[in-house]
C-alpha cells in the first residue's frame, strides 16, 4: 500500500510504502513500514462483502531501547470488484504503557495492489 499521513502530526506528512501478507485466517504479516527490525502485531478481519478492518501494532522505544508505548495503526479498507486493489483510510494511535493516549490521532489514505509472487528460479 501507498500511505499518505493527512493532517497535522509531528511525523513525516510523505507517502510511505507498506508491504504485508495478508493470510486467510485472520492474520497479517507486515514485511515494512513502521520501525526496521521492530516486532509487528497484526490482524485483520471482514467488515462485510469487500471490506477488511487491518490492525497493525508496534512498540516504541525511548533512545536506551526501553519499550516506552506503542502505536496502534487501523485501517478500513474496501477491495475493488476484481480484488487487486482496495483503498484505505488509516489512523494511527500512540499509546503509552498506560494504556494512556500520548498526542494526537494521525490520520491518512492508502491505495493498495495486490501482488503475486510465484516460487521459482529468477
Amino acid at each position: 500500500m501507498t500511505v499518505r499521513r493527512l493532517g497535522t502530526s509531528p511525523e513525516p506528512t510523505g507517502e510511505m510504502v507498506v508491504i504485508a501478507r495478508i493470510e486467510a485466517g485472520g492474520t497479517m504479516t507486515v514485511l515494512t513500514g513502521g520501525p526496521a527490525g521492530e516486532p509487528r502485531f497484526a490482524r485483520w478481519r471482514s467488515a462485510g462483502p469487500r471490506r477488511v478492518v487491518l490492525v497493525a501494532e508496534w512498540f516504541v522505544r525511548d533512545a536506551a531501547a526501553r519499550a516506552v508505548g506503542w502505536v496502534s495503526v487501523t485501517a478500513a479498507a474496501e477491495l475493488s470488484a476484481s480484488g487487486r486493489t482496495c483503498r484505505a483510510r488509516l489512523q494511527w494511535h500512540h499509546v503509552d504503557l498506560a494504556g494512556l493516549p500520548h498526542g494526537a490521532t494521525a490520520t491518512g489514505e492508502a491505495d493498495g495492489t495486490r501482488l503475486h509472487v510465484r516460487a521459482g528460479p529468477i
